[in-house]
C-alpha cells in the first residue's frame, strides 16, 4: 500500500487502481532469482489469472511449488524453449505458486498438482501438461501456440 501511495504522489494523473497495479509490479520485479519462477515469467496470484489471460491473445501459465524436482525440471524446459523461440510481447508468461491458491486453482482451472502448465488461446485453456511432459512436448506446444498468435 505504501508503494501505491508513493506512485499516486508522483503521478497524480493515475487512478488509484492503476497505482496499485504499478506497486504490485514493482514488488514482483524485486523477486530474487532464488524464486523458482522461470526467467521471463511474471509471478501472479490466482486472482490475477483471468485479467492476465483475458488481455492477451495467448498465454502460458506455469503452476509450481517449492521443493519439487519435476517443477525445477519443467522450469528449465520452459526457459530453454522460450529462449529458442521468438516469443512476441503480446504472449503472456505467468507463474503461480500453487500452495497459496489451492482451492481456487482446483475449482476454477482444474489445477491440482505441480508442476502444471496451461496454454491459453483467446482466454480459454487449450491444452495442459501435468507433471513433466519432457522438453520436446513443451517445445511442440509452444510452437503451436506461437503459430496461432502469428496467424
Amino acid at each position: 500500500l505504501a508503494d501505491a501511495l508513493a506512485v499516486r504522489e508522483r503521478c497524480a494523473s493515475l487512478d488509484p487502481a492503476t497505482c496499485l497495479h504499478v506497486a504490485l509490479a514493482i514488488d514482483r520485479s524485486e523477486t530474487t532469482r532464488d524464486e523458482p519462477v522461470p526467467e521471463g515469467f511474471l509471478a501472479l496470484s490466482a486472482a490475477e489469472i483471468d485479467g492476465f489471460v483475458g488481455e492477451r491473445p495467448a498465454s502460458i501459465l506455469y503452476f509450481w511449488r517449492r521443493d519439487c524436482d519435476p517443477c525445477e525440471t519443467v522450469k528449465g524446459f520452459l526457459e530453454s524453449t522460450l529462449r529458442a523461440f521468438e516469443v512476441p510481447p503480446e504472449v503472456g508468461l505467468g507463474a503461480i505458486y500453487g500452495p497459496d491458491h489451492v482451492r481456487r486453482l482446483r475449482e476454477e482451472y482444474d489445477v491440482g498438482a505441480a508442476p502444471t502448465v496451461l496454454f491459453f488461446r483467446g482466454g480459454s485453456v487449450e491444452s495442459r501438461f501435468v507433471g513433466n511432459p519432457g522438453e520436446e512436448a513443451i517445445e511442440d506446444e509452444v510452437r503451436l501456440l506461437l503459430e496461432d498468435v502469428d496467424a
